[in-house]
C-alpha cells in the first residue's frame, strides 16, 4: 500500500469518525430533550388537572352571579373568577414556557441561563398562587355559602372566622409546601439532565 492510499484511506476514516460523532452528539441532545420534556410533563399534567378544577369552580360562580346579591359578595365573586381563571393560564403559561427549552440549539451556558430565568418566574407564579390561593380561601366561603344555602355567612356569624381562617392557614401551607418541594424535585431533575449535556 503506497502512501498516498494510506494518506486517504486515513482521511476517510476522519471524515467517518466526524460524522459518527455528529450523529453521536445528535442522539444525546435528542435523548436529553424527551427526557427533560417528559420530566415537566408531570407537573403539566397536575397543573391540567388543577386547571379543570378551576375552570370548573369559576362556572359555577359565574353561573349563580345573580345570587350574590349584596356588593361585597358580587366583588367576592368577582375576585374568586379571576383568580381561578387566571392563575392556572399564568401557570400554565410559565411551565410550557419552560417545557419548550430549545435544548438542541443553545450553547450549553445559554441553555442553563435561559433554563434558570424560566424557572424563576415558574417558581414565582406558584410562590404567588399560594398568596392568592389564601386570599381566594377567604374570599369563596361567602360566595359558596350564598350560592349553595342562600345565606349571607359575613352578615349572619363572625365565629367561623376564628375556626377557618387557622384551619385555612395551617393547610395551604403544608399543602404549598408539599408541592413547591415537589415541582423542586422535579425541576432540579430536569437541570441535571441538561447539566449532563456539558460532559
Amino acid at each position: 500500500m503506497e502512501l498516498d492510499e494510506m494518506k486517504a484511506l486515513w482521511e476517510n476514516m476522519g471524515k467517518e469518525m466526524e460524522k459518527q460523532k455528529v450523529l453521536t452528539h445528535k442522539l444525546i441532545v435528542d435523548m436529553t430533550k424527551e427526557k427533560y420534556q417528559n420530566r415537566l410533563q408531570k407537573i403539566i399534567r397536575i397543573e391540567g388537572a388543577g386547571t379543570i378544577i378551576c375552570i370548573i369552580y369559576a362556572g359555577v360562580i359565574l353561573f349563580n352571579f345573580g345570587k350574590l346579591e349584596a356588593w361585597y359578595l358580587e366583588a367576592l365573586g368577582i375576585f374568586s373568577i379571576l383568580v381561578f381563571l387566571l392563575l392556572p393560564y399564568f401557570s400554565l403559561k410559565t411551565i410550557v414556557n419552560l417545557k419548550k427549552l430549545d435544548i438542541g440549539i443553545a450553547t450549553y451556558k445559554q441553555l442553563l441561563s435561559q433554563f434558570a430565568i424560566r424557572r424563576k418566574r415558574f417558581f414565582y407564579v406558584q410562590k404567588m398562587g399560594v398568596v392568592l390561593g389564601f386570599l381566594l380561601g377567604v374570599a369563596i366561603l361567602p360566595v359558596v355559602s350564598k350560592i349553595t344555602s342562600n345565606k349571607d355567612f359575613l352578615a349572619e356569624s363572625q365565629y367561623w372566622m376564628f375556626l377557618y381562617i387557622p384551619f385555612l392557614v395551617i393547610s395551604l401551607f403544608f399543602f404549598s409546601r408539599w408541592t413547591l418541594g415537589k415541582y423542586a424535585r422535579i425541576a432540579d431533575s430536569a437541570e441535571n439532565l441538561l447539566k449532563d449535556l456539558e460532559e
